[in-house]
Parts: structure tokens; C-alpha cells; sequence
């Protein structure tokens, strides 16, 4: 056992879990599709080439959206874009990211899909 009594592979699985992957899809409208992989922490969107993913249009703002991932959850902000941030067809400032829905920025669509890792206890 580890300081605080804790099980060297209960911590182990409490990581895995917390290593919870949200897979984004960005696909513009000819389907052409690049996967980016959000693990915790922040994700930038925009055409600035210090977003984390750069959009090359000029719908999108220079910086047009942020997603934070925390635990389980991911949630989106929009950045004051000029043409704003849609989920599912309505203008957001921020929302809770679920599997499934549809982000639009500019003439792109994001599709958010969750998987979680694979886990083994012995």
C-alpha cells in the first residue's frame, strides 16, 4: 500500500478513468474528416496558428472556441466569435459537451463522440 493507505492499483485505475478520452471529428460539408483526440485540460479552436486546432476559413474567428475537459466532462466556450458557436443548431456561449452532439463553427461541423478506455482489475 501507498502513502494514505491507498492500493497501488486502485490509484492505477482511478488514473485510467480520469485519462477519459472525448474524440472530436471535425468534418467541413464535403465530409472530408481530421480527428482530434481532447484529453483533460484546455483545446483551442480558430484560425491563429496558436489554436489547437487551426481552421483555415474565413468564417472562423482567430480565436473562435475553447473546450475544457475536466473528469468526465467537457464543455465548450465561445470566444466571442464573430459568427458564433452552435450546438445542435442553436448559438451558445458555453455548454455541456455530450456525446453526439453537433458543434458548428463557421462552415465546419464538429462531431463529439466519448469513449472510455478499456479497463482491467485483477
Amino acid at each position: 500500500m501507498r502513502r494514505g493507505g491507498v492500493n497501488p492499483d486502485v490509484e492505477q485505475l482511478m488514473e485510467d478513468v480520469l485519462e477519459n478520452i472525448i474524440e472530436i471529428f471535425l468534418r467541413d460539408r464535403a465530409k472530408q474528416s481530421v480527428l482530434a483526440v481532447l484529453r483533460h485540460g484546455e483545446f483551442t479552436l480558430g484560425r491563429a496558428m496558436d489554436n489547437d486546432l487551426i481552421i483555415h476559413n474565413p468564417t472562423i474567428s482567430q480565436h473562435h472556441a475553447k473546450i475544457y475537459t475536466y473528469l468526465s466532462a467537457s464543455y465548450i466556450e465561445d470566444l466571442d466569435s464573430t459568427n458564433g458557436t452552435f450546438i445542435d443548431g442553436k448559438r451558445i456561449k458555453k455548454h455541456l459537451l455530450k456525446p453526439g452532439h453537433l458543434i458548428k463553427l463557421g462552415m465546419y461541423e464538429l462531431e463529439v463522440d466519448e469513449r472510455m478506455p478499456e479497463l482491467e482489475v485483477s
